[in-house]
């Protein structure tokens, strides 16, 4: 407890170091794992160590995981982190990325199989469409009777 109240008063460039030998760390183990799938975890560990200090270089981190459980079959869990790379961009106000992610989140679990989480992902996207900057409301609309025909 003392060393995480220690933690909050670091300057940002000491946080930046930790956070960068921390992702460092994280992406050697992930090049020594031999198996994807646990090097997934690996890089998903790195990209939310570095969402602390750099959303892009987290996104581009979260991808390669996202790309190892792709390849090893873990559809699932490569779903789960579109939707959580959605969820940062929407934190962002990055709605039109934030609905690309979602849908591939969707997507990604339309392909296993149609459960609640997909739905979830696809009304989400519906969501953003209407307050992103274009408001895409026709396309809002097909996605969310898309949404109703699957039910």
């Amino acid at each position: 407890m003392f060393q995480a109240r220690q933690a909050m008063f670091l300057p940002s460039f000491l946080i930046r170091i930790v956070v960068d030998k921390a992702t460092e760390s994280y992406i050697k183990m992930s090049q020594c794992e031999a198996d994807e799938g646990l090097a997934a975890g690996y890089f998903v560990e790195a990209a939310m160590s570095m969402k602390k200090v750099n959303t892009s270089e987290a996104v581009k981190l979260m991808e390669r995981a996202v790309e190892c459980y792709c390849s090893t079959g873990g559809i699932h869990m490569a779903a789960k982190y579109c939707k959580q790379i959605a969820e940062w961009y929407e934190d962002d106000f990055e709605y039109e990325l934030a609905i690309k992610y979602y849908l591939k989140a969707a997507d990604l679990e339309g392909m296993e199989t149609a459960d609640t989480f997909g739905y979830q992902c696809m009304l989400k996207a519906a969501d953003l469409m209407v307050l992103s900057k274009e408001e895409r409301f026709v396309e809002a609309i097909q996605v969310s009777g898309e949404f109703g025909n699957l039910r």
